[in-house]
């Protein structure tokens, strides 16, 4: 079984947790089976997550080192 954790979110919705990418890492290091989707926006400014508008700037090697536990939801290229 493989169990998802829509926005990152493991307990209600909250605008101030999801995308979040300090919450993301504590759900990885609570949670190793746990994948966590995250809405991505790739844009001239750079990557950010953010449902409806970017919201955190991250970096690539966030995406490169967490991979294994996370499904992109591209948002904006």
């Amino acid at each position: 079984m493989i169990i998802i954790a829509h926005r990152g979110l493991t307990e209600g919705p909250s605008k101030e947790l999801e995308n979040d990418p300090t919450h993301i890492l504590e759900n990885i290091s609570k949670y190793p089976n746990l994948i966590n989707e995250v809405d991505v926006h790739l844009c001239s400014e750079g990557i950010f997550l953010g449902h409806d508008v970017k919201t955190h700037k991250i970096n690539i090697d966030f995406l490169l080192d967490n991979k294994k536990y996370l499904i992109l939801h591209l948002k904006y290229i």
